[in-house]
């Protein structure tokens, strides 16, 4: 009985060792800090401009809300339809890209969003 379940625990030891063997090993290649970094802003601008065209969806669906169900609203104030915005209204994280993402300036406020 314990002679079968020695060479059954010894295969099955021999069978793991070998197929641990075959697990296959991923390594990234050597990238270029400039080349990742460079990337990573592309990224970061591309997210940005989402970000904001699925705002301007929102605020024009909301606008339209609000025009229509103005009458059951007692509290509500005119709206100038539109978001302006420079690179220091921005979250400090987003100031540096800000400028390509949206062509904002540092001087003059931008409108970067309308609702429609």
């Amino acid at each position: 009985m314990w002679r079968g379940w020695r060479s059954r625990s010894g295969g099955l030891a021999v069978a793991l060792l070998c197929a641990g063997c075959g697990i296959p090993v991923s390594k990234l290649p050597d990238l270029p800090t400039d080349a990742v970094n460079a990337e990573h802003r592309l990224e970061q601008i591309a997210e940005m401009r989402e970000y904001y065209k699925q705002l301007a969806r929102v605020d024009a669906v909301a606008f339209r809300v609000r025009v229509a169900n103005r009458e059951f609203c007692k509290n509500v104030g005119a709206q100038a339809g539109m978001f302006v915005a420079t690179v220091q209204s921005l979250p400090r994280k987003y100031r540096s890209y800000a400028n390509e993402a949206l062509n904002l300036s540092w001087t003059r406020p931008t409108v970067i969003l309308r609702a429609v």
